[in-house]
C-alpha cells in the first residue's frame, strides 16, 4: 500500500492554546441498499516538529482518528483516542513523527483526524499532513 492519491489529502493546522482542531473528513466508504465498501487503504499521517513556544514543557499535542456514518460527523466515535502524543520535554519542544494507520473493515464510511493541545503553547504556524495510500 504505497500509492497515494493526491485527492484524499488533508491537511491541519494545530490548534493555538487549549483548543481541538480537526482535519476535513475522508470518505473511505460507499453505503446504499444491500451494499457496504470500504476502501483497502492507510492513512499515512505526519505530524511536525514543535518549538517551545508551540509546546511548552510537559504539555501535549495529541493526535486521534474519529469515524463517522456522515461528512457533518453528527455522532462521530473516537476510534484511536492516541494515535500520536507529542509531549514538551527538556525545553526542546517535540519531534516530528511520522504513523500509518489502517481502518477496520467495519469503519464508518468518513474518518477525520484531529489534534488536542492542552496547553496554551501557540501552534498555528505548524501544520499535519494526511496522506490515504492503496
Amino acid at each position: 500500500m504505497n500509492l497515494i492519491d493526491a485527492a484524499f489529502r488533508r491537511t491541519l493546522s494545530l490548534p493555538n492554546g487549549a483548543a481541538t482542531a480537526y482535519s476535513d473528513p475522508i470518505e473511505i466508504g460507499a453505503a446504499g441498499k444491500n451494499i457496504t465498501h470500504r476502501a483497502n487503504c492507510e492513512l499515512i499521517i505526519e505530524v511536525p516538529a514543535v518549538t517551545t513556544e508551540q509546546l511548552d514543557d510537559e504539555d501535549a499535542l495529541t493526535y486521534f482518528i474519529e469515524e463517522a456514518d456522515d461528512s457533518d460527523f453528527t455522532d462521530p466515535v473516537l476510534t484511536n483516542p492516541a494515535l500520536i502524543v507529542q509531549t514538551g520535554a527538556d525545553e526542546a519542544g517535540a519531534a516530528a513523527q511520522t504513523v500509518r494507520f489502517r481502518p477496520a473493515s467495519t469503519t464508518r464510511p468518513f474518518l477525520r483526524f484531529g489534534v488536542t493541545n492542552s496547553g496554551d503553547g501557540d501552534a498555528l504556524e505548524a501544520e499535519a499532513v494526511v496522506n490515504v495510500a492503496f
